[in-house]
């Protein structure tokens, strides 16, 4: 049998595959085999969009106010039609470790923002970049730039409150009952019906952490009896009985201003039952008032002049299982309850720079 060899066929074939390997690809995410020619290309199987650009801040620029991060969009060359983006933020330390990421929807117009929530060291130098998703896909990083973090204004987010109460507005701020803002000092809470409530969002919980203030105008004989500085319960049920109740209490005239505690845990509790419950002496302060509970271990410090300033009251106790508010609601003062007003909120109390967080306080709170 002979072979027959169809030359013309072959040439056609052979001019069929270039023409289609010079088309471009209208599928806006690489393929997996996909040659890359440097770092800053579309990652293998990643999203074939240009890098978005940063704007502000850059240089290591120290913004002033509420920190946000500005970005002009990506774009898709490869596409006729832009498909909607969402970009995805992050924030590094000068050496590369991760120090907070967040994703957000593409907004109309040429660039994106963000108001990071992050707990950032005043004074400290950082970098942040951005890039562009599309479902699972992700385009190239931008590059990174660097600022030096101010003092962030109030935020919240699932592990962490910060309200440096200075006046400033805040929507994640309920006030309720007679108030005051004292310029430079912080918000006052005139009666013992005043307190301020915060709900974590998003089911956020914090199970290990620290609740952490700024605390004036306490002297020894205040009014009242069990009266509190701050507490946390789990929802908005009678704060006396509720199952996740913490509060942690400067006592008034009846009870010679005694410094007293309670903290219920998932399978137990701290409580001041002992020499732990007693009346260091106090003036109109400030002071600084810590609780922590961390390794089933609940502490109460207290420190004279503010944070860092020698130590007035510290006791603790062990405790059992986990902190399990849901929602977790935390208070300046007390919450509704069934032991009336002398067993509620300090009053007259001058509170500034709270911080509740899994996280220990940052530096900026204290400033």
């Amino acid at each position: 049998m002979k072979r027959v060899f169809h030359i013309g066929s072959v040439v056609f074939l052979l001019a069929a595959l270039a023409a289609s390997c010079g088309k471009k690809a209208a599928n806006p995410v690489s393929p997996s085999g996909a040659e890359q020619s440097d770092t800053s290309a579309t990652p293998v199987g990643g999203l074939k969009a240009t890098a978005p650009t940063t704007q502000s801040p850059t240089n290591g620029a120290k913004p002033t106010g509420t920190l946000v991060l500005v970005a002009g969009r990506s774009t898709m060359p490869y596409v006729a039609v832009q498909f909607p983006l969402s970009y995805e933020f992050e924030i590094l330390t000068t050496q590369g470790a991760h120090v907070w990421s967040t994703m957000v929807s593409g907004e109309s117009g040429s660039t994106i923002s963000v108001a990071p929530d992050a707990s950032l060291n005043n004074d400290q130098s950082y970098n942040w970049r951005v890039r562009a998703s599309y479902q699972e896909a992700r385009g190239p990083w931008s590059a990174n730039a660097a600022f030096v973090a101010n003092k962030p204004a109030a935020f919240i987010n699932e592990r962490t409150l910060w309200d440096p109460l200075d006046g400033s507005a805040f929507a994640a701020r309920r006030i309720v009952g007679a108030h005051t803002w004292i310029p430079g000092q912080g918000l006052r809470l005139d009666d013992f019906t005043s307190h301020v409530a915060y709900e974590l969002p998003n089911g956020g919980r914090i199970e290990e952490g620290e609740f952490s203030a700024v605390i004036r105008n306490t002297p020894h004989n205040t009014e009242g009896g069990k009266t509190k500085v701050f507490s946390m319960t789990g929802g908005y049920s009678d704060a006396t009985t509720n199952y996740a109740r913490m509060s942690v209490e400067k006592r008034g005239e009846g009870n010679t201003g005694d410094v007293a505690f309670r903290f219920l845990a998932s399978n137990g509790e701290a409580e001041t039952v002992g020499v732990e419950r007693y009346a260091p002496g106090f003036t109109d302060g400030p002071y600084f008032w810590q609780a922590t509970w961390r390794n089933q271990h609940f502490n109460v410090l207290i420190q004279e002049g503010g944070p860092g300033g020698p130590e007035f009251y510290n006791f603790g106790k062990h405790y059992e299982g986990f902190y399990q508010a849901q929602p977790h609601v935390i208070w300046l003062g007390f919450g509704p309850n069934r032991s009336g007003p002398d067993s509620s909120t300090l009053p007259g109390m001058i509170i500034s720079k709270v911080w509740v967080s899994w996280d220990p306080r940052p530096s900026y709170a204290n400033q």
